[in-house]
Order: structure tokens, then sequence, then C-alpha cells
């Protein structure tokens, strides 16, 4: 009709967030080696599919809400399952007051359970100083490690959650611990004017 007003909409985050929240590097006493992270990079997991919204009408609340899942059909993975990618990158970067290493973007990923052979790969050069007296010193640059995606809390990345991702790792292993959290609403109403 001709009656003006407001209407709410009630939108869902449809992605997951992804983050890194520091990559650690256990030195094992040797102060004197410095590491640098040359990249973080997720491999086999999903990066793009048709993306099918399911409501639950079932779980409309009074003010209108229903729960609404996002999903992408199984079957075969040419056709119809999200596409693997050899691998997502993040970016990274070193923060002096925390004396570690972290992500400086996170990545809005797509729900789903992780598929076989899903890892996180971290690359890192590692030089130690050169010895005053001597003046020798090593580099082995190019370090790959690499540690199953699934952790003992997270084997999936679900809609509007935040997975936030702590690595820790030497020069020959690597460590995944990770936390999840809900994607919060937003804190204020946004109001369309016609």
């Amino acid at each position: 009709g001709n009656t003006n007003g407001k209407v709410k909409f009630f939108f869902h985050h449809a992605l997951s967030q992804v983050r890194v929240k520091s990559v650690n590097f256990d030195k094992g006493g040797n102060d004197d080696i410095e590491v640098t992270i040359n990249y973080i990079v997720f491999k086999k997991v999903a990066v793009f599919g048709q993306c099918i919204p399911e409501p639950d009408f079932s779980t409309t609340t009074a003010t209108g809400r229903t729960t609404v899942t996002p999903t992408w059909p199984t079957g075969s993975l040419v056709e119809r399952r999200p596409n693997l990618t050899s691998g997502v990158t993040a970016k990274v970067c070193y923060d002096e007051d925390q004396h570690s290493w972290s992500v400086e973007n996170f990545l809005l990923m797509i729900p789903h359970t992780f598929f076989t052979g899903a890892t996180i790969e971290v690359n890192f050069d590692v030089t130690r100083k050169k010895d005053p007296v001597t003046g020798e010193y090593y580099s082995y640059t190019g370090n790959t490690l690499s540690a199953p995606l699934t952790t003992t809390n997270v084997y999936e990345w679900q809609a509007g959650k935040i997975y936030t991702y702590n690595i820790t790792l030497d020069l020959k292993q690597i460590k995944v611990t990770a936390d999840v959290v809900d994607w919060l609403d937003a804190g204020e109403d946004v109001l369309m004017d016609s």
C-alpha cells in the first residue's frame, strides 16, 4: 500500500570466516635464530560452489527470524561439489609487540566438511646469526611443514562461524589448534529509506 514504515530484514552469514591468530616458532633455546614466515596456505579446500539456502520455517520466532542453513550439494566432485583448489594463501605479517607472526587478513570460505587430504601449510626461512668470533652462520630457506586441517575440535567449516587457528612449529613438526565462535549479528539496525 501507500503506508510508510520500517521493514526488518534478517541477514545470515552464509560463509565461514577463517583466521590465523599466531604462528610461533619453537627455537628450542637457540635465541640466535631468526625465523621468517613466507606464507601460510590452506590446501584441498572448497573455493566455490552452488549455494542452496534451506530455510527451516519450524524455527521461526515471534520476531520473524527463521534459521537458514546454506548447503552445497554433494555428488560428482567435478559437476556438483565445490571445486578443490591447490591452495588458498593467507598474507602474513610480524607483530613486533607480540613477537609472533599472524595473518593480516581473514579468509571468507565456503562452509564444508573437509575433503580428504585438507591441510594447513607453513613455508618459512631460518637463519642463525653470524658468530662474532668465527663469522659462521647458516640459513635454511624455503622450509615447508604441513598438518591436517582437522583438529581435535574442528573437522569442517560451518556457515556463520569464525575459526581462529594457532600454529606452533619447529624445524621438524607443526602443531595446530583452533578456536570456534559464532559470527555475531550486527550491533545496530540498518535502515533503508525509499
